[in-house]
């Protein structure tokens, strides 16, 4: 049960002070791509395919065969977070908290990255010379059902084998790397499929005492708490992109502060804010990927 510091001035009677079970980095910021920004939203322009034509003849005139460009943009929103230990506080603690609530507050600030990162990657994108030119929204054709294959059901082979096969026919090249970000329950869906854990089908030692050892079906496989991921009823959504794919901008990165309030008989405040934002660059290279989990 959470409690506030008033509560653990009457049980503090170790040393140091531990934190709660949480995810204390950001699991996603290293696999997308990073881009600059100054000011609250930035133009990502992206250039189109060419497409030559057969030469026929000698001396023909130079073609003039114009390249369709295209332009995402990124907005950025500022989070932040703070809090208040009185001097009371420290006298009635065994050990002054101070530094761990700073901790606190930057692991959550690297929790909200994934959070935004995820957010970002099925939403609706602004798009166009100007960011209120137009939008372009999530493809239904780049979502996998809950049902393929027989039925409902979880995380199968048949299915990574699916979007393995979506992101190779949209050309994605080899050496943009793969991610597949899912919780512990599609883990062990594949634990107890023969196609995900048999030599036969898969390379030696890819799933090894319960968890992935590096890639496996050409994904890095990424596993994060349930509440990550959005669920509806007994759907849960996975997210699989491309690192070329998705992007983040950080015009103000995780930063913290330790000052004394003299507004507040100088009690010492802990604050942490950044200033992020993400954007789906390609339809082509993000999926989402539907699952049958257990209830709530």
């Amino acid at each position: 049960m959470a409690y506030e510091v008033t509560t653990a001035q009457k049980v503090a009677y170790q040393e140091g002070m531990e934190h709660a079970l949480q995810q204390k980095k950001s699991k996603l910021e290293a696999t997308v791509r990073v881009v600059d920004q100054r000011g609250k939203e930035t133009a990502v322009d992206r250039v189109g395919t060419a497409k030559p034509m057969k030469k026929t003849t000698r001396y023909p005139d130079t073609p003039i065969m114009p390249t369709a460009f295209g332009r995402r943009w990124i907005m950025s929103d500022t989070w932040h977070w703070g809090d208040l230990i009185d001097d009371d506080d420290k006298l009635k603690l065994i050990h002054d908290p101070t530094s761990e609530l700073a901790q606190a507050g930057h692991m959550g600030m690297q929790r909200t990255k994934d959070d935004v990162i995820i957010e970002a990657a099925w939403a609706t994108v602004p798009a166009g010379e100007k960011s209120t030119d137009g939008s372009v929204p999530f493809p239904a054709g780049q979502i996998i059902p809950v049902d393929e294959g027989a039925g409902a059901t979880g995380l199968t082979f048949s299915k990574i084998n699916l979007a393995r096969e979506m992101l190779s026919e949209a050309q994605v090249p080899e050496e943009d790397p793969r991610y597949w970000v899912c919780t512990e329950q599609q883990i062990t869906n594949l634990l107890n499929e023969d196609k995900a854990t048999n030599a036969d089908y898969v390379t030696i030692g890819a799933i090894q005492n319960g968890k992935f050892d590096g890639t496996y079906m050409g994904f890095n496989w990424i596993v994060v708490p349930a509440a990550k991921l959005p669920k509806t009823t007994t759907t849960r959504q996975n997210l699989v992109y491309t690192k070329s794919s998705l992007a983040i901008c950080k015009p103000k990165d995780v930063m913290t502060r330790i000052d004394l309030r003299a507004d507040k008989s100088f009690a010492t405040q802990i604050y942490a804010e950044m200033r992020i934002g993400a954007c789906r660059l390609e339809e082509l290279g993000v999926l989402q990927v539907l699952v049958k989990e257990r209830g709530p």
